[in-house]
């Protein structure tokens, strides 16, 4: 009896922290986790700092998704995030939107192009929030079945160089870019040379330049019903499923321009 009550002694302790573990509640006010595509250069991976600070300033998690066609693979990369951003990077195929490469395209990412057009389409489906920066709006727009100038120079008469420069944006005021940042025009940075040419036709463009270059547009679901990942609201009212940007403001936020650190907000809270 003496030797039971010993046993029952050692083992209450260790049986009460297995119910303890097992019956553990869901962690409250977990971060969001948020992919980051990432450029791959001479066999290494690589994303510019200031996306990943980016994400972090917001309140999310930041992971690198390292580019790749498999399809199963981004299927598990989506499974295991709650946000996604495209960043910048080279030039996109025009093949995939139904033109011949001109001399005046630039270097043609091809790995990244068979990653991201399929990763943005998943993601939508999925319906995780998607901010696409730069080429990623890019790669949108084109994902969605829209066209891209290829070299605004030689092909946009009347407009100014984009590359290096900085400029103001003319902001929709009726846009989740608005309602998200609050500002109508603002000063932007700018190193592109291509641009959105024909919008995809489930897109609505929200921001331009003087010259007419596409600086931004959103995808909007109409009705709000409730999403796959749970993040959705089941009003029905406008949901922001994507915002695409021509512009850095991974970059503006760096150098302590908060403007637009809302877009990455959005991101990780999933819902506007």
């Amino acid at each position: 009896m003496k030797f039971f009550l010993k046993v029952l002694v050692v083992l209450l302790p260790m049986l009460s922290g297995l119910n303890v573990y097992a019956a553990k509640p869901a962690e409250k006010n977990k971060p969001a986790v948020i992919g980051v595509a990432c450029d791959c250069e001479n066999g290494k991976f690589v994303v510019k700092q200031s996306y990943i600070n980016s994400v972090v300033k917001a309140g999310g998690v930041p992971v690198i998704l390292p580019p790749t066609p498999d399809s199963l693979t981004i299927a598990h990369y989506l499974r295991n995030i709650d946000g996604l951003v495209i960043v910048g990077g080279d030039d996109v195929d025009p093949a995939l939107y139904g033109e011949k490469v001109l001399p005046e395209c630039g270097r043609i990412d091809t790995l990244r192009d068979a990653f991201e057009l399929p990763l943005c389409r998943m993601a939508i489906a999925a319906d995780i929030p998607l901010l696409a920066i730069c080429r990623g709006e890019q790669v949108l727009n084109v994902a969605l079945g829209g066209s891209l100038w290829q070299d605004i120079p030689s092909q946009v008469e009347g407009s100014p160089i984009h590359r290096n420069v900085r400029h103001e944006i003319a902001v929709d005021t009726t846009s989740f870019l608005y309602k998200l940042c609050g500002v109508r025009r603002a000063e932007v940075n700018s190193f592109h040379h291509q641009a959105v040419k024909d919008a995809a036709p489930s897109v609505k463009i929200t921001a331009a330049s003087a010259d007419g270059i596409v600086e931004a547009f959103e995808l909007v679901e109409a009705s709000g019903k409730g999403s796959v990942s749970g993040r959705g609201s089941s009003k029905s009212r406008p949901r922001l499923k994507a915002i695409a940007v021509q512009f850095h403001p991974e970059s503006l936020i760096e150098a302590g321009d908060t403007t637009f650190l809302p877009l990455f907000e959005w991101v990780v809270r999933g819902k506007f």
